[in-house]
Formats: structure tokens, C-alpha cells, sequence
């Protein structure tokens, strides 16, 4: 703490903090919090001093979400647009300054880089709740029956309309409620209140009269799973910045007005769902930035134009029923290329099985005129009819900063782009292309290319029935001393194949793969190739088998996974008929699961041979034909914790 409030202070205010501050110390008095104490002190702004104090509302342990933490401050009025910085930006800098004095910790990224959630050390929430303590109460418990007249309020339970007065509730600004709906008759109370959060309350309906709550800026009902819609009297909140209704998932529909709230910049919902409806003309909401999910509509104020309007979105936006779009220059209306602060992007047809052929429809130009700006991080493309892609996913090059690329349920399709010289991108899944046969070399890009897939940690390939071929990549060696196996998928960490019975050529050299999951296949050829090679095994930890007809033995697959294999999974190999005759020599086995492996006889065990000595957790469900495990064999265990065995006779 006292490091981050020094950082780049000149010489002084080190001298200053140690002759004024650290040294007037006092021996009777808990020295950790004088210490907190001074770096708070020393927060270069009375912004960040009210940031902080205002974070003693979360309980402890709280895992505080980062956009959600600027968006109530900025409820709270304390981030204010200026000529070169809106409140978002400030927000942003506030929350890296208090983490940057670790006044917040345990800071977790998303796969993109972002922070998403954060915490507060204990002591540090005790500073925040001593500098706030007129303002803030935190009843987590409701132990007490005596709530003071605060700004801002957290409780759990309101179990008597008399827990709170109406003077009291006038005052407040901030109120959190936990598993109890507000009472309808003391909602209009709380005139004066800028941020609501109804979160897990069990509310079905939301009352009417929160209408009347006219300063109302921040509104969460999140968790709320009965709930349906909201009430029409919302969109009377005209000062409404953030409205929030996650994991709500029984919601049907926003109210019709929503465009009346002007000031609306963060719509946080999703819906995977099917009869949900956008409400009509959200283009208006011109200060929008959060919108993570959009409906295409048939009717006027509810065409893909409507996003056209929205100039500031921000972070996620997944567009849904995109077969509704008239061709590309309706798509173009959208101006995705237009919008470079969306990172991530959806593109979903909404279609039944017998819908789903090429002719006739006109995905691809739907797509063309789609193109988002060259900033994207995250594309997914689910339900796309057509046999082709367009031309801009075919030359993804131009998008430098491409970390996954998802495509699913693209049935039609018999071509794959150009991925292999995408320099950030880490996660990749290909499912249910159902008419792809072959991977060809064109997946990993020209010859020319050194590194293929430079970045790429995790890979997915699933439900692809007719795949039969996936191809080396033929490419040239940067140096005599670097073979050309070291320069494709140099950084793979994960690698699942499911239901991709077919396929019978496949690239096998991965030097840094930990995790390997094969399910589905006619033969265990493929699982044959990946272990053999003299660069896999070595470093494999997880291993999953499931479905594989062939396969009656382990012992020739598995010799070179001894030292770091910690988790095996056998599942639903009805031809195994027997494990391995050195299974102690696993030295770091941790976990071992056998299911559904009817044929499997014996797991050879030898008298006075040392049990696995990382073992601690052994299940076996299902295996008829396996006799009893020796008793010897299990009591050689010596760290087992958990064992289960389920009709093995």
C-alpha cells in the first residue's frame, strides 16, 4: 500500500511520509490500519477518496465487478463528462489507480485481458467502512434493528415495512436488497434515490410505482429467475443510466417505450431465447454503449437499421434472427465497420433443420454487408446457411487483433478460412460443420508463413461427421537448428476432437499440449498417432477417451504419459478389455475415472507392488464385466480420498 501511494512521488514526499506519517505511529493503536489510514490519505484526489468509501457497501468477500463498480459510481454523480474524458473513461481510471494502490486485489481477466471482477482485502474494506461510516451501512446479516439515516444502504432482508422509516428512506441514495421484495406501499419513499439494486429478491413482477423514482440513474434486478417483464412505468425514468436484468431467465420483453429513456448508455441483458422481442426503435437511445444482444425484427423499429444509430457501443453485441435481413445493403445500415470499441460479435440465423439449405437464401450477402471494424477480438458465426463465406472472413489477415473465432452450426459450408497466420488468436472451435470432409493445408495459410497459429492454446473440433482429412501444414523451417514441427500450433495447451468419427489424417505434433479429449471415433488410429510422437506425451496432464469402437488395450497408447499425467477419463469403450499392467508407474496420477467400459476385465495389480502415489480420487461406474479390486491394490493408496465403485458385477 505504501509502495503504490509512493509510486512516482518525487524524493519529498517519500522523506514526508516517513518523518510525518510512518513515524508518528502510535505503539497503542492497530498499526496496519494507520498505515492503510495514511495511504488513503494520500490518494491523490478527492475522486478517488469517494470511490473508495463508497466500495464499504459490498459485503465481505464480495467479487465486485468492474463495469458494474464504475457504473454505480457514476450513479452516484461522482464521474462527470468532460470536454476530452466521458464517465466511462474516468471510471476506468479511478478503479486502475485504487487497484494500482491495491486498495482493490485478486483482479481476474477475462480471455481477452480485461478485468473483469476484483476484491477487497478485509482490512482494507475496514478502512473504507471507518472513512464512510456517516454515509454507508452495510446490514449484511440485519442483526441490528436500528439502521442509521445513511446515503448509502445494503441489507439482506427486509422483514418489516418498519426496518426502514420514511425519513430514512428519503435520505438514502444507494440501496441494495437482498432476498426480499420491496414493499409496494414504501417504494415511493425513497424519492431521492439514484441506484436500486433488487438482486436475487425473488420479485415476479416488479411494482408499478418505481416509476415515481425520478432520480433514479442505476436500476438492477438481476437474479430476479421469475420474473417476466418489467413494468411500462420504467421508462418514465428519464435520468436512467444503467439498467441491468441478468440471469432473469423466464424475461419476455422489454417495455415498448424503452426509447424514452434519452440517457440510457448501459442495457445489460441476454437472452439465448426464442420468443423474446426487441422493443421498437432502440436507435434512438443515442448515448447507448452496453448492448449485448439484438433481435432482428420484421416490422418498422425493429430492423438491423436500428443499430446504424448507435455510434458508442462498447465491449460484447450479439445480433440474433439475421435471417430476417434483406440482403447487404440492409446489413450495411448496421455500420458495424463503423463501431471499432465492439470487441466481440455474434452473428446467429435463427433456423429449423428443414430450413437449413443454401438455396434461396441470402446469408452471404448478409454477412458481406456485416464486415465489422478491424479492431475485433472475438467473432462467432452460428447458423450461417450458405456454402461459402464471404470475402472478409475469407482474408481474416486484416484483423490483427482476432483472439477466438467460433463457427457453429454453419452446415452448409465446405470451405474454411485462413486462420494460421492470425498472430493473437488463442481459441478456435469448429462445430457441427457438417459438410466439411477435409481441413486442407489452406487452413493454415501460404507457405511462406514461419509460425502457424502462433498463438492458438485452444482448439475445438466437434460434431463433424464426414471429416476425414485434417493435413500437415507444410512450411518452412526459420533456422537449421528449428524443425518444421516446432513452427505449427507451437502453443497448443488444449485439444478436443468429439464426434468426428471419420477422421483418419491429422497433424500430430503439438510440443505443449496439456490436455487431450477424443470422443467418437471408429478407430483408435487418431489416438494412436497424437501419443506416438516423441514431442506429445511427455508434457500431456489430462487425457479423455470416450466412445472409441477399437480400442481393447492402453498399454500401447499410454508409455509416454507416465511422468505428468495427473487426470485420465475412460468412457464408453465397450472393446476395452484391459488397463495397463504398470499403472504404478504413473507417478502423477491424480485422478482416475472408468465408465461404461463393459468389456473391461481386469485392472492388473501385482502383490507387493507401491500403489500410485498421487492418487486421491478412483471411480469406476458400470463396468459388469471387472471383478472386485484387490484389497491390497487399494490399501496401497496411499493418499486416496475418494473412492467409488458403482455395479461393477
Amino acid at each position: 500500500m505504501v509502495g503504490g501511494a509512493l509510486q512516482g512521488k518525487e524524493v519529498a514526499e517519500w522523506i514526508s511520509v516517513l518523518e510525518i506519517g510512518l513515524s508518528n505511529l502510535e505503539a497503542n493503536q492497530n498499526i496496519v490500519f494507520q498505515v492503510l489510514k495514511l495511504s488513503f490519505d494520500r490518494l491523490s484526489s478527492p475522486l478517488l477518496k469517494k470511490c473508495f468509501a463508497y466500495c464499504s457497501i459490498f459485503p465481505e468477500d464480495s467479487q465486485i465487478e468492474r463495469e458494474d463498480l464504475i457504473q454505480l459510481w457514476m450513479a452516484e454523480g461522482f464521474l462527470l463528462d468532460d470536454g476530452e474524458n466521458n464517465m466511462e473513461t474516468l471510471g476506468n481510471r479511478c478503479f486502475n489507480n485504487l487497484l494500482q494502490n491495491s486498495f482493490l486485489q485478486e483482479a481476474e481477466k477475462d480471455d481477452y485481458g480485461n478485468i473483469k471482477y476484483c476484491k477487497m482485502h478485509d482490512l482494507v474494506r475496514e478502512l473504507a467502512c471507518s472513512v464512510s461510516n456517516s454515509e454507508s451501512f452495510n446490514a449484511a446479516d440485519c442483526s441490528t434493528d436500528v439502521i442509521p439515516k445513511v446515503r448509502y444502504l445494503a441489507m439482506k432482508l427486509l422483514e418489516k415495512e418498519q426496518a426502514i422509516t420514511e425519513e430514512k428512506a428519503n435520505y438514502l441514495r444507494t440501496f441494495f436488497l437482498r432476498r426480499r421484495s420491496l414493499p409496494d406501499k414504501i417504494l415511493p419513499w425513497f424519492k431521492h434515490l439514484h441506484t436500486l439494486k433488487l438482486c436475487g429478491t425473488g420479485v415476479e413482477v416488479l411494482p408499478s410505482a418505481i416509476g415515481k423514482l425520478i432520480h433514479l440513474r442505476y436500476l438492477d434486478a438481476s437474479e430476479n429467475y421469475k420474473m417476466k417483464t418489467l413494468p411500462d412505468s420504467i421508462c418514465k425514468l428519464y435520468n436512467l443510466q444503467t439498467l441491468r436484468i441478468l440471469k432473469c431467465f423466464y424475461f419476455q420483453r422489454l417495455p415498448e417505450r424503452l426509447s424514452d429513456l434519452s440517457n440510457l448508455r448501459h442495457l445489460n441483458f441476454y437472452f439465448d431465447g426464442r420468443d423474446f422481442q426487441m422493443p421498437p426503435k432502440i436507435g434512438k437511445l443515442s448515448h447507448l454503449q452496453t448492448l449485448m444482444y439484438f433481435r432482428v425484427g420484421d416490422e418498422e423499429g425493429s430492423r438491423i437499421e436500428e443499430l446504424g444509430s448507435l455510434k458508442n457501443l462498447t465491449g460484447k453485441l450479439d445480433i440474433h434472427n439475421l435471417e430476417l435481413v434483406n440482403g447487404i445493403e440492409e446489413a450495411k445500415k448496421a455500420d458495424l465497420v463503423g463501431k471499432p470499441k465492439i470487441n466481440k460479435l455474434g452473428f446467429m440465423w435463427t433456423t429449423n433443420i428443414d430450413e437449413n439449405v443454401s438455396e434461396g437464401n441470402n446469408d452471404k450477402s448478409v454477412l458481406e454487408g456485416l464486415q465489422p471494424h478491424l479492431t475485433l477480438k472475438s467473432i462467432t458465426i452460428k447458423g450461417f446457411r450458405d456454402t461459402n463465406f464471404p470475402s472478409w472472413t475469407m482474408k481474416m489477415e486484416v484483423f490483427h487483433e482476432l483472439i477466438e473465432i467460433k463457427f457453429i452450426n454453419c452446415r452448409n459450408c465446405v470451405e474454411i478460412p485462413l486462420f494460421g497466420h492470425l498472430r493473437f488468436l488463442k481459441y478456435l472451435t469448429l462445430d457441427n460443420l457438417t459438410n466439411v470432409r477435409s481441413i486442407g493445408r489452406s487452413l493454415y495459410s501460404c507457405q511462406e508463413t514461419r509460425v502457424m497459429f502462433p498463438a492458438l492454446e485452444r482448439l475445438l473440433l466437434k460434431n463433424m461427421p464426414n471429416l476425414t482429412e485434417w493435413a500437415r501444414a507444410e512450411v518452412m523451417p526459420v533456422a537449421e537448428a528449428r524443425t518444421c514441427r516446432e513452427q505449427v500450433f507451437p502453443c497448443l495447451k488444449v485439444l478436443k476432437i468429439q464426434k468426428c468419427p471419420k477422421l483418419n489424417t491429422f497433424p500430430s505434433h503439438f510440443p505443449c499440449l496439456k490436455e487431450l479429449e477424443i470422443d467418437t471415433m471408429d478407430s483408435d488410429f487418431l489416438l494412436t498417432k497424437i501419443l506416438s510422437s516423441s514431442n506429445n506425451p511427455t508434457s500431456l496432464e489430462k487425457l479423455s477417451i470416450t466412445k472409441i469402437s477399437t480400442l481393447t488395450t492402453l498399454i500401447p497408447h499410454l508409455k509416454g504419459c507416465q511422468k505428468y499425467l495427473r487426470i485420465l477419463i475412460i468412457m464408453d469403450c465397450e472393446k476395452l478389455r484391459e488397463l495397463l499392467d504398470d499403472l504404478h508407474s504413473f507417478r502423477s496420477l491424480e485422478s482416475l475415472t472408468i465408465i461404461g467400459c463393459r468389456s473391461l476385465q481386469s485392472i492388473s495389480y501385482q502383490s507387493g507392488q507401491k500403489g500410485l502415489p498421487s492418487l486421491r480420487r478412483l471411480e469406476i461406474f458400470y463396468c459388469s464385466e471387472l471383478s472386485c479390486l484387490p484389497s491390497e491394490m487399494i490399501e496401497s493408496i496411499k493418499c486416496l480420498e475418494h473412492l467409488q465403485i458403482l455395479k461393477i458385477n
